[in-house]
């Protein structure tokens, strides 16, 4: 009897192991490399045909870096970075308006990914070696320069770096964007164009806030400046409250006309209160940056505080 009751158990197992199969196989029509074959092939094709290059915007331990990309077929791919317009870079490259060519790879790692294989401005971020960069630290800025891919929506790719869990994103550039990253050195020129305009004083949620941009990270090299949106409040009780966002300035074209970058994003909201602030919009009216609401709400310059 116990034997009969083993072998049935048995049975009952199998059945159920080949009912998982069959729910597996139903799930997923084709094998996992064929699936990944097929991604692969999409992102090479998306990326090496989009005909004004593509935006990267790297999250760091220390603010948001841009960059500008061109993909080829041959693996090769043209980088500009926005990196030396506010850091220092100790051989003097410019890397807003030096273009640099290495190679790049598709790769099917533990998931889809990209990797900038030869190197490039994109590796300074996290180059160790201090004689490149003017940055004290053991990762200098900590970032990646091997990407999985999350996911491709919209023509959006949104990468995660596989050393320092970096957040990127990755998206067609336009036309305009493209002749601003080459003719004007919007790379450079944007933070120029944000010069006097790095502090300001909102209502936000009935609070005065105080908003500061690219905040100094150490006294010994005062050029190097955090890309760090900083805000400031007193809470009911008085103390003082302070949050801090990474910002990325997006790219002043010849069709936006103000001669100032329009919208400074932060690359995850911040809460003052139980506000959450998503982004900073240029107002010619105040001569200052407006906050914007993940909702949309603008916040501007508290009523008498406009000159």
């Amino acid at each position: 009897m116990k034997r009969s009751i083993k072998y049935i158990a048995l049975i009952a197992c199998v059945g159920l192991l080949g009912a998982c199969d069959l729910k597996e196989d139903r799930t997923y029509d084709e094998p996992t490399d064929i699936r990944l074959a097929r991604a692969l092939d999409e992102y090479s094709r998306a990326l090496t045909s989009a005909a004004n290059g593509w935006i990267l915007l790297v999250d760091s331990n220390f603010g948001v870096f841009r960059h500008y990309l061109s993909f080829d077929e041959n693996d090769r791919v043209i980088m500009l970075s926005d990196l030396s317009a506010n850091y220092t870079v100790k051989d003097g490259t410019d890397t807003t308006t030096a273009p640099r060519q290495s190679s790049y790879q598709l790769k099917a790692l533990h998931m889809p990914s990209l990797i900038f294989n030869t190197y490039n401005y994109i590796h300074m971020l996290c180059d160790p070696t201090y004689s490149v960069m003017d940055v004290p630290t053991h990762y200098a800025l900590y970032s990646d320069f091997e990407y999985s891919i999350l996911s491709f929506d919209s023509g959006v790719f949104t990468l995660r770096g596989t050393l320092n869990k970096t957040t990127a994103y990755l998206r067609r550039a336009t036309k305009d964007e493209a002749d601003a990253v080459f003719a004007e050195h919007a790379l450079m020129n944007d933070y120029t164009r944000i010069e006097g305009h790095t502090g300001s004083t909102l209502s936000i949620g009935g609070r005065e806030v105080s908003v500061s941009f690219l905040e100094a990270f150490h006294a010994a090299a005062t050029a190097n400046r955090n890309r760090f949106v900083d805000l400031t409040w007193q809470d009911e009780a008085g103390a003082e409250q302070r949050v801090q966002g990474h910002m990325w300035i997006e790219l002043e074209t010849a069709a936006s006309g103000s001669g100032v970058p329009t919208r400074i994003g932060l690359i995850a909201p911040v809460s003052v209160g139980d506000v959450l602030i998503a982004s900073f919009r240029w107002n010619a009216d105040t001569g200052a940056y407006d906050a914007v609401g993940q909702d949309g709400t603008v916040y501007t310059k508290p009523a008498g505080n406009i000159e």
